[in-house]
């Protein structure tokens, strides 16, 4: 078992355990609806079970007299097995990296197929005591779980990441690596957003000294919304030894950590532009918030 998987599967047991989340809910009957760990059955096109299994996250607002959606960001559905699952999404969506505090509130909608229900369904993030009901870790970088509302069990088509359908980082994890990046990227507009957008790209650096153990790059013009959607590693073609492959589907290869806004530090004449905290009296250097022209999207894996 790889790196990579050994720390998916770990938060992903942890997020299973006995009292816990994720879990389809109990019945005498047969389950209406349980979860797709892979595809098992030809589907209509090749991303059509990774679509299908890609979620939006956000919040639902007040517009005047309607209650209306607006995208954050993005999650995917991992399976376990056919009747426990979770939405795996970036920690930063649940956190603000910047100030440390915890997201009240966040709601999940799934794609539009099959003519099912596309009404926000809001995500169970504490208990009742007030305990955060996600999972993380601090080996797990910008990488949460979060419990599948069970709610979600009513859909008639549901469809999750299965553990065998991971990436491996020695053979899956290289540069040049052909990459598809799913999700739901604000800059288009809430019309286009009833499903997720597909952007393809490549692998465009990772850590040359540990490329199992660290984030990597991809240049696939990653958007804010893009943060916590799925990366899949396209098995097709060129493999890293440079053996031509066919036929070899999708592999999750990675969760969107960061995409479109980067920090830039100021430069001014006489060099770099620096502020004293006036508490500290440390010096800083001061940086913009600028947009990512270049479209590298940085890539958790751990």
């Amino acid at each position: 078992m790889t790196y990579m998987k050994t720390i998916f599967v770990a938060l992903i047991l942890v997020a299973f355990s006995p009292g816990l989340f994720g879990q389809a809910p109990p019945t005498t009957n047969p389950v209406p609806s349980s979860i797709t760990p892979g595809a098992q059955k030809p589907a209509p096109d090749m991303l059509d079970h990774w679509r299908r299994a890609t979620i939006s996250l956000g919040q639902v607002i007040q517009d005047g007299q309607i209650s209306r959606f607006v995208t954050q960001g993005s999650g995917v559905l991992v399976a376990l097995d056919a009747h426990r699952a979770c939405v795996l999404t970036a920690k930063h969506m649940v956190v603000n990296p910047s100030t440390g505090l915890a997201t009240s509130r966040l709601w999940m909608r799934f794609p539009a197929f099959d003519g099912e229900s596309e009404n926000p369904i809001e995500l169970t993030l504490y208990d009742p005591q007030g305990r955060n009901v996600w999972v993380t870790s601090a080996e797990a970088g910008d990488l949460a779980i979060l419990p599948l509302p069970q709610q979600a069990w009513t859909r008639s088509n549901l469809h999750g990441v299965g553990i065998k359908d991971f990436a491996d980082p020695v053979t899956d994890v290289f540069q040049g690596a052909a990459v598809v990046v799913l999700g739901y990227p604000q800059i288009v507009g809430e019309a286009y957003l009833s499903s997720p957008i597909a952007r393809n790209g490549i692998i465009a650096w990772v850590d040359p000294t540990h490329p199992a153990d660290n984030p990597f790059l991809v240049d696939a013009n990653l958007y804010n919304g893009n943060s916590g959607g799925p990366v899949f590693r396209v098995r097709n073609g060129m493999d890293r030894y440079g053996n031509i492959n066919l036929g070899g589907g999708l592999a999750l290869v990675g969760i969107v950590s960061q995409g479109l806004l980067q920090n830039a530090p100021i430069v001014s004449a006489d060099g770099i532009v620096y502020h004293q905290n006036p508490i500290t009296g440390t010096q800083n250097q001061e940086v913009a918030i600028v947009a990512n022209v270049g479209g590298i999207g940085i890539i958790e894996r751990e």
